[in-house]
């Protein structure tokens, strides 16, 4: 199980993007997607990460709505298959 604030999943979803994020905190994509709706954390769309990386203007990143309740998510990690 993985803890973590929305601030800091916020954080770490708009710094390196949905699929390094997912990668890194060990948890499967889709429900990573899925615990951001159902914790109305704004993901960055495709456009945004074409933006940044053409480097042409800084991308708006949209404002994380009740920053300050500090809720912190529970995730189940991924499962480790044995072979």
């Amino acid at each position: 199980m993985l803890s973590i604030s929305r601030k800091d999943l916020y954080d770490e979803i708009w710094s390196v993007g949905m699929t390094k994020a997912a990668k890194s905190l060990d948890i499967p994509y889709d429900k990573l997607k899925k615990t951001c709706v159902n914790h109305d954390i704004p993901l960055p769309t495709q456009s945004y990460w074409s933006k940044l990386y053409m480097g042409i203007e800084k991308p708006s990143q949209p404002e994380l709505p009740n920053a300050e309740d500090n809720l912190v998510i529970t995730i189940n990690k991924a499962k480790k298959t044995t072979s």
